[in-house]
Order: C-alpha cells, then structure tokens, then sequence
C-alpha cells in the first residue's frame, strides 16, 4: 500500500497528503489506479482495492483542502502541474488560518466542553475520518473536523460554538440526553 494508514502516526495535513500525492501519481501504477478512479467504476479488483480506497482517501482530503475536484487534481497531476495544487492548497491555508484566528474563542469553548463531559481527545487512528471517536483538544484541528463521532457520552447539550466547525459533515450523539 501507499502509507496512508500504516503503523506509525501520520499527519494528514495537506501538504503531508499532497507529497503523498505526488508520489502515488510519479508511478505507473499510481496513474493507473487514478485512471481506474475516474472511469466511475466502484468495483475493484481484490489486488489493488486497498491502494484504490487508501488513493480515493487522499483525493478526498486533497480536494476537500484545496477546493479543487478529485478530477481536476488527477489531472493536474498528469500533467504536472503541481504550481497549481501548492498555490491553493496554499490559498485556502491561509483561508483556514483567518478562520481560526477569528473563532479560537469558540474553538477553546468547544475544547473545554469536552473536557467537562470527559469526551475523549480525538487520537490519530489506522481507521477512517468518520470512525474516529472523540474530540480534538487543538484548535486547528477543532476546525476541519468533518465528522464528530460521540455517542454513549452522557451528554445534555451540545454547545452553540459548535457553528465554528465549518467543515463538520454529520454528528453521531446516540445515546445521549441531547434534545
């Protein structure tokens, strides 16, 4: 496999997955495997299914980072037109950066929330985004959470300053006295 999701402890941010990128895509078989994404077909074939998921994975954070289509990155890719991706994965970086900036009180309220209700502090795990169990006590992570996954925690609220997490995709609070 590419790396993603080995042993050791990995930062995913953006230019950690971009160098990951590029060294799928100088490959033949990185291209091919970016090819195979982008016919749609969503059947693989049992030898490279691990490297599709692990590929598709990457492309998802990258485009999610830089505001750009998995397709136009594959693309840019082939053509080698790495300016591109940097420039604005640089771009939204400093988007993102603002952003903090300008909610870390609400950032800091989230992460002392969880600390009253004894939520666990989100661990890097070999496991899926939307797997991850937890909360972030960093704010820049507090900030690109896309799934916050904390059922059976006890809990009777759910902060407003939860609004800050931009990114956030969907909420799993089972079992909890949130109404």
């Amino acid at each position: 496999m590419f790396g993603l999701f080995g042993k050791k402890k990995e930062s995913l941010f953006a230019q950690d997955l971009l160098d990951k990128f590029k060294m799928i895509m100088n490959s033949e078989e990185g291209r091919e495997l970016a090819s195979y994404l982008l016919s749609g077909n969503s059947r693989f074939p049992i030898g490279i299914a691990a490297k599709a998921n692990e590929l598709n994975s990457i492309l998802y954070s990258l485009s999610f980072s830089s505001d750009i289509s998995a397709e136009i990155l594959i693309n840019l890719a082939v053509s080698g037109k790495w300016s591109v991706i940097e420039d604005r994965l640089k771009k939204m970086g400093e988007l993102l950066k603002g952003h903090r900036e300008k909610n870390s009180s609400k950032f800091k309220e989230l992460a002392l929330w969880a600390d009253r209700n004894n939520i666990p502090d989100l661990n890097d795990l070999n496991a899926m985004l939307y797997k991850q169990s937890g909360i972030s006590r960093d704010p820049s992570k507090i900030q690109v959470m896309q799934f916050l996954y904390i059922p059976n925690n006890g809990l009777n609220n759910i902060p407003d300053a939860i609004d800050a997490m931009f990114f956030l995709k969907a909420i799993c609070i089972n079992d909890n006295n949130v109404s």
